[in-house]
């Protein structure tokens, strides 16, 4: 859970006695969630208070904040709070206006107050969530602070990434291509660059004796087919260990990896099997050094807590309509598996050594994203379909996915330039990342 600094705007001569009670419901409600948060004394009202309030939340690094209007509430003072904490995300809302008092007086007003702090945050060009006019406790109110939370979890995930970029892209492949220094600078990733010859001099020193070397290999060859030589299974255990030892050393969170050819000509592997096994302990790893690709799978595995597969959208299938062929080589973590998995050769590259995940991954609704660097900003693809069984058995780490308009999605990648790489997770999590793209000022290309 992201830590949340929670905000209680009021404005004078509106009732402190209503608008501490709603601060009061609001702190309980978060508790029951399970939300972590840091709350000031008080309402904040002034520049004083929310200078306070500010200070708080600067020593406690929250992750976000929660501006909720709890009376007709004080836009200069919701003002200052973001003002010194820049770039922190923000949910907007306000609490449900309680009935007339008995002389006929509105009691709150904190949805004409939240509109004063809207204007103003639109001004100063920061932008914000907003969540609806709600009762503290109502689905509205949950499932806004929910989904703010993990907005805010996948923003602090790519603000603190490290991606080692194992290689260069392939040559082949223009579309692996970014611009490193745009990425540190607008979203916040810092990529550490490691050559192949490191990674393969690291797992070729590791001693035949070595007790976690020998461990691995043993559990490797419980999971493998006949047809996978145990060179190959040797060479894969090294070269998981070559890798976590400098995730180890250099804090990486994710890879990118250059996983051919000088992979195979090099060393003698296909990676594909070790890749899908880091993904999923929780090191995203990304084919074809494709950082933003990778970029991509952090945010979807931020906000789902599963990890994602990393796919081509390949073709429509032959026949059925409305279904596309979501395929890798063999890379696909085992936990998505819908049912056996098979390891064996690789289906490209069947005479070169190495081992791939032969799986089809379970069926359930799924969200399909893309981030995409072009003219020097990012923008996002998102797409929701369902994962379909038909039955089949098929080389690869694949799942068929059904759509409500495959000609849409189609047209939409192609007129806005998409490449083939996806990162695809399971749940409905358009509206997070919708959320997470105006946050971080990416435009949201949704289907």
């Amino acid at each position: 859970m992201a830590k949340i600094g929670y905000v209680p705007v009021h404005r004078e001569p509106f009732s402190v006695e209503h608008g501490e009670e709603v601060k009061k419901e609001t702190l309980r409600e978060l508790k029951k969630l399970k939300i972590k948060f840091v709350s000031p004394e008080g309402l904040v009202f002034n520049e004083s208070t929310a200078e306070r309030c500010a200070a708080l939340f600067l020593k406690e690094k929250v992750e976000g904040i929660f501006l909720q209007h709890v009376t007709f509430g004080a836009e200069e003072a919701a003002l200052e709070v973001v003002r010194l904490l820049p770039g922190v995300p923000i949910l907007l809302g306000a609490s449900k206006e309680p009935p007339f008092d008995e002389k006929g007086n509105q009691v709150s007003g904190s949805c004409c107050g939240k509109y004063m702090t809207s204007y103003a945050l639109h001004k100063i060009h920061r932008p914000y969530i907003r969540v609806a006019d709600h009762k503290v406790g109502d689905e509205i109110f949950k499932r806004g602070i929910l989904e703010f939370n993990q907005v805010c979890e996948a923003v602090s995930a790519v603000r603190k990434a490290r991606i080692g970029l194992v290689g260069p892209r392939p040559a082949d492949f223009h579309s692996c291509a970014y611009d490193e220094t745009l990425l540190k600078t607008a979203l916040g990733p810092k990529t550490i660059p490691i050559t192949l010859a490191q990674v393969f001099r690291l797992a070729r020193e590791i001693k035949s004796k070595d007790n976690t070397l020998k461990s691995l290999i043993k559990e490797l060859t419980s999971d493998c087919s006949p047809s996978v030589s145990n060179l190959s299974l040797e060479k894969a255990a090294r070269l998981e260990i070559a890798l976590k030892q400098l995730i180890a050393e250099l804090n990486l969170t994710a890879l990118a990896i250059q996983c051919w050819t000088e992979m195979q000509l090099s060393y003698g592997l296909v990676p594909c099997f070790t890749m899908g096994r880091l993904t999923d302990q929780g090191i995203m790893s990304a084919c074809e050094a494709d950082v933003i690709g990778c970029v991509t799978m952090i945010i979807e595995s931020a906000l789902v807590k599963e990890p994602p597969f990393f796919v081509d959208i390949v073709f429509p299938h032959q026949k059925k309509k409305n279904i596309f062929f979501a395929w890798h080589c063999g890379n696909a973590p085992q936990s998505l598996a819908a049912g056996k998995v098979r390891f064996g050769l690789h289906p490209i590259m069947p005479d070169k050594d190495g081992i791939t995940t032969n799986l089809r991954i379970r069926e359930g609704e799924v969200t399909v994203a893309r981030l995409l660097e072009l003219d020097h900003s990012y923008k996002m693809f998102i797409g929701v379909g369902v994962v379909v069984n038909l039955k089949d058995n098929l080389r690869g780490s694949y799942g068929w996915v059904k759509v409500n308009d495959w000609e849409r999605w189609d047209k939409t990648l192609m007129d806005e330039g998409f490449c083939h790489h996806y990162s695809l997770a399971y749940g409905n999590i358009s509206t997070q990342l919708i959320n997470f793209c105006k946050t971080l000022g990416i435009k949201e290309v949704v289907v």
